[in-house]
């Protein structure tokens, strides 16, 4: 178990937060590495593009948050046969 991820609320576990974080970091260095070897500098290609792929994690965040929100609301009062349809 992940040092800090012992909560009891699953959606507040702290160690969820950095999954987003990775993927980035990982999408972003191999798009730098990617793009720098086609146009031949790679020093100079990875900080840009990884940058730019972490302007949109706070973008990730509030789609997190609000899924999260709506989960909630539909795990608490709303069922589907409660909607009515037409």
């Amino acid at each position: 178990m992940i040092e800090g991820c012992h909560t009891s609320i699953e959606l507040a576990r702290p160690c969820r937060a950095r999954g987003p974080a990775v993927a980035l970091v990982v999408a972003g260095v191999a798009a730098g590495v990617t793009y720098g070897r086609s146009s031949g500098d790679v020093a100079g290609a990875v900080p840009g593009v990884l940058g730019a792929a972490f302007a949109q994690l706070p973008a990730i965040w509030v789609l997190g948050a609000v899924a999260a929100v709506l989960a909630a609301v539909g795990l608490v009062g709303v069922r589907h046969r409660d909607i009515p349809v037409g």
